[in-house]
């Protein structure tokens, strides 16, 4: 499974600043923190830097994107080596390169299969405090913070 990154401001900075310079004139920067083939970004800055990342990420100059799940704080999966359907994961099994942990169902509702999934993929089974069908949020969720973010006027 992921392995969590540092959090480290200086880094994140520098990072931003070098992708910044490198643009070329009247370009847009377009920041994806999270994608199917990396590791959430939950799992990879942690659940305590999870809403910090998420601000970034939405208030950084330049497009957005947000991978699925990413704005109900879901992680990665572990998922074993007998269910992995990702080439990678099933040619090199040793080398632990199965990108399914990142690829699970999106968690749509506390329910079997996470109320969207056929039986036999992966999920988490919605042990998350948040669901999409969910009418109300946690006031610390990184959806109301999105939610939040989008809807000021700039």
């Amino acid at each position: 499974m992921g392995t969590m990154m540092p959090w480290n401001a200086a880094e994140m900075k520098q990072a931003i600043s070098a992708y910044y310079a490198a643009m070329p004139a009247g370009a847009a920067p377009n920041f994806v923190f999270g994608s199917h083939d990396v590791h959430r970004f939950a799992t990879r800055f942690g659940p305590q830097n999870h809403r910090s990342a998420a601000m970034l990420l939405l208030t950084l100059w330049g497009i957005p994107t947000m991978y699925y799940g990413d704005e109900l704080a879901m992680e990665d999966v572990d998922v074993s080596a007998g269910r992995r359907q990702d080439p990678w994961g099933q040619d090199r099994p040793e080398l632990n390169l199965s990108r399914d942990s990142e690829r699970t169902p999106m968690q749509w509702e506390a329910a079997p299969n996470a109320g969207f999934s056929p039986p036999g993929v992966e999920s988490r089974g919605c042990q998350l405090p948040a669901t999409i069908r969910r009418s109300t949020w946690p006031p610390n969720s990184v959806t109301r913070l999105r939610r939040s973010i989008s809807t000021k006027p700039y």
